[in-house]
């Protein structure tokens, strides 16, 4: 496939076909890339409520399933997750499922995680290069 730009661009059935994935029968949450107990699942539907009139501050992880940065992240967050939990909330956002909230934040590369305050985007990250040390500090120093 390619874009309006003349880049090409893998959909995510041919990452996958690529990626063997389809063969394995795995998914999302088999990589620990969807929600559990500490992270919240973030939509269209609950993104007001969860992350813009949060009374702690949230870090919103954009992601997808094809991405294998985030998937290298993902076990990370949810540590960071169960470390903050009741001062602060990690919500992850599947941008394939979500795609008025990435284009809304303005998602152009994944994983992006935006650090919000009061409703407010305070900080942001791209990329998966940020140990989890450096993203509690930048999460907490909003507290």
């Amino acid at each position: 496939m390619v874009d309006d730009a003349g880049f090409e661009r893998m959909t995510v059935g041919s990452f996958y076909d690529w990626a063997g994935l389809d063969e394995l029968g795995e998914t999302a949450d088999d990589w620990g890339l969807m929600a559990n107990e500490n992270t919240v699942n973030g939509t269209e539907a609950n993104f007001a409520s969860e992350v813009e009139q949060a009374d702690v501050p949230v870090l919103v992880d954009f992601w997808a399933e094809w991405c294998g940065p985030c998937r290298m992240i993902s076990p990370m967050l949810d540590q960071l997750a169960a470390e903050t939990a009741g001062a602060a909330k990690v919500v992850k956002v599947n941008v394939d499922e979500n795609r008025a909230l990435a284009a809304k934040y303005n998602v152009q590369s994944i994983p992006m995680l935006l650090f919000f305050k009061d409703g407010q985007v305070r900080d942001t990250v791209v990329g998966a290069g940020t140990q989890k040390d450096a993203l509690k500090s930048k999460l907490m120093a909003l507290a």
